[in-house]
């Protein structure tokens, strides 16, 4: 298995019809989905399995496209208890129930040269790459594709007999005779297009409010229709479907279309959860053929990504960094440099605060392979038009506390993270990222230390990347110590380094993710590393006291470079950057400083659909009116109407309740008066 993609492009070499793949497991890769691609390109089927872990999470190599996902069922045609399932299956076979029972179990060759009994999906598997073979060899003009879908339209319909997995089993069991002697075709979506355009904002966002619509590519790999029609479906209720069917019509054998001229129209309510994932189905249809393809579409999501230099970088809400749904990574591009390419360079990223091995938060995995969850928000990370401080670039921003954290790990903190990015040299190669840590607690925090993880798999081999300190900068790096012209990506600690830990994770040698181990990279002072392996690692700053109340703030920059010279100069453009920004940022308990003169920003985001925020800042006590007016000079509402002390204040607008169009928003504060533009676009 540690070769399993290398074997499947040699099978592909070597002429293979059928690959059978009866491993797999979590985490996706662009390159193995290459791997994929290439068997499918010299005519090979993937057949792979779904897993048996009876859950919806996708297993690979099963759920890349190009590859027929198998689960597992009973003698009864009823999924084994084990079998995982979801809308990435393509197809079930029988698999054994339970494990190690051989009256019900697959009778089967094992190793070494010998007969035995076994269940899971690797047993369910064969019998399709069986059946897969024989259609291959009964209809030799069929591409792969064409025979993993013979396979699949033929099979016998199942929800019957699991009603509550109806259509999270495939298209149902294989059926060898039907295989060979049904002919029906097969239509499946290829790619969606989803633009909020119409009706949104048109920032690839959906919020609520908005409208989208969803453009569908489709192609007929068998026979052909003579008036197909799809029809778009949810049984969610954050969602609102107003245009619904698509007529293919009829469509030949190899035959494509799409929707372009009439798209799918959907609506997001009012109040979507945060990072709510809507699953809507197609339902297709042509004379007696009826088949289905269920897909995902992200909305009100809690993570974003600056785009807008040579770094493309995601955040979430809760302190994660690269991606949002480990280990899956579909959501986020990681850090990717230098854009406008699409080279992700990082598999794993996100934030460790403590001050004691049991008095440790963090959101990276842990030795059971999934993630500790210890920050939790109910915002989203809000990435909008500039502030004062970005301006004019990027943005964004959240809070979160440590309230998931284990009872015995919390610290009481409230973090409030932001993020800048800048467009114009010298500062158009890396991120900023601010935290302030606000002590909730009724105790000071003493011994704190703040740090950022990164597993880093630097293109085009993470095997042979290797990791180094630069003491005098605080500067963590890492590269390719394979690559001709390698690309350099790190981390600076712009509140000064602690700590730096460099980190090895081999088969060997495996690293170790416990709590202990976590603060003893935050805590341990600067330890380097010289091996050329899988690479990770850690930087931090500390140690800080905290004052019940109080907050410290901490930053740091994430930096590309196209070699090391040019990585360190572009580490200096951040600190740079910092150092000038710390007046207006501010430090210790004050972390957002002490306005000198009173200002109004623009709004952000703008347009917007439907809340935006507006900030202004006050040097003084002040009696402060901030109003929203319509192009008439209507008021509209009245945000502040009162007395505020000196600072800098973000007041929310809802205009659900408004038409779409320009309206203005005006600041009375003492004897300074300003108004700006904002647009509401529905």
């Amino acid at each position: 298995i540690i070769a399993g993609f290398e074997g499947v492009v040699y099978a592909a070499d070597m002429g293979a019809r059928v690959i059978n793949c009866s491993w797999g497991g979590s985490g996706a890769s662009q390159t193995e989905q290459d791997f994929v691609n290439y068997a499918t390109g010299k005519g090979a089927l993937v057949v792979a399995a779904a897993g048996n872990g009876n859950v919806t999470t996708p297993s690979y190599p099963a759920s890349y496209a190009n590859v027929i996902s198998v689960a597992a069922t009973k003698q009864t045609d009823a999924k084994a208890s084990y079998s995982s399932f979801g809308p990435t299956v393509d197809v079930s076979a029988p698999g054994g129930e339970p494990f190690n029972t051989p009256t019900v179990a697959i009778y089967s060759t094992d190793y070494d040269s010998t007969y035995g009994n076994s269940a899971g999906t690797s047993e369910a598997t064969p019998f399709v790459s069986g059946l897969a073979a024989l259609v291959a060899s009964y209809f030799p003009g069929y591409s792969a594709l064409q025979v993993g879908d013979q396979v699949r339209v033929t099979c016998d319909d199942i929800n019957g007999v699991n009603p509550s997995y109806v259509n999270q089993l495939g298209k149902g069991r294989i059926n060898a005779v039907r295989a060979l002697t049904d002919s029906l075709p097969s239509l499946r979506m290829l790619s969606t297009v989803i633009k909020d355009s119409v009706g949104g904002n048109n920032n690839g966002i959906l919020e609520p409010n908005e409208d989208f619509t969803i453009t569908t590519n489709f192609i007929n790999y068998l026979k052909p229709t003579t008036n197909a029609m799809v029809t778009l479906s949810t049984s969610d209720t954050n969602v609102q479907i107003n245009s619904n069917t698509f007529a293919i019509g009829a469509l030949g054998t190899m035959g494509v279309t799409d929707n372009s001229s009439s798209p799918f129209q959907v609506h997001v309510k009012s109040n979507p959860t945060p990072g709510h994932v809507v699953a809507f189905t197609l339902t297709i249809s042509d004379g007696t053929y009826s088949d289905f393809q269920i897909f995902n579409v992200l909305i009100n999501p809690t993570f974003a990504t600056h785009d807008v230099n040579n770094v493309k970088v995601t955040f979430t809400n809760n302190g994660r960094i690269a991606f949002n749904d480990f280990p899956s990574n579909t959501e986020g591009v990681g850090f990717v440099f230098p854009a406008p390419s699409d080279t992700n360079h990082l598999f794993e990223g996100g934030l460790i605060i403590g001050n004691s091995a049991t008095k440790l938060l963090n959101v990276i995995r842990n030795n059971s392979g999934t993630q500790d969850a210890d920050f939790s928000s109910s915002q989203i990370y809000n990435l909008g038009t500039p502030d004062s401080i970005s301006s004019p670039h990027q943005h964004g921003s959240t809070i979160f506390t440590d309230s998931l954290a284990p009872s015995t790990n919390k610290l009481g903190l409230k973090v409030y993270m932001d993020s800048y990015a800048f467009v114009t040299a010298p500062d158009n190669n890396y991120v900023l990222v601010r935290y302030v840590m606000r002590n909730t607690s009724a105790s000071t925090i003493s011994g704190l230390y703040i740090g950022l993880f990164f597993d880093w798999d630097m293109q085009p081999n993470y095997a042979t990347n290797k990791t180094d300190y630069d003491t005098s900068r605080g500067l963590g790096y890492a590269w390719d110590n394979g690559a001709v012209n390698p690309i350099y990506c790190g981390a600076r600690a712009l509140s000064g380094a602690a700590g730096y830990r460099g980190l090895i994770n081999s088969a060997s040698n495996p690293l170790d993710l416990s709590r202990t181990s976590k603060w003893a990279w935050l805590s341990g002072g600067i330890v380097t590393t010289n091996v050329q392996e899988d690479i990770h690692f850690v930087l931090s700053s500390g140690p800080f006291a905290i004052a019940s109340g109080a907050t410290q703030m901490v930053g740091f920059a994430i930096v590309g470079g196209t070699d090391l010279t040019n990585l360190q100069a572009n580490a200096d453009a951040a600190q740079a950057k910092w150092n000038k920004l710390l007046p207006v940022l501010g430090v210790g308990e004050q972390p957002m400083g002490v306005p000198t003169v009173y200002s109004l920003s623009q709004n952000y985001p703008n347009p917007f659909n439907p809340s935006t925020h507006i900030r202004y800042e006050l040097p003084k006590t002040s009696v402060v009116s901030l109003k929203v007016f319509d192009v008439l000079g209507r008021e509209v509402g009245t945000l502040v109407n009162g007395e505020q002390t000196a600072g800098r204040y973000t007041v929310p607008f809802d205009g659900s309740r408004l038409a779409s169009g320009l309206y203005f928003y005006r600041l009375v504060a003492g004897e300074y008066t300003a108004m700006k533009k904002l647009m509401l676009i529905k």
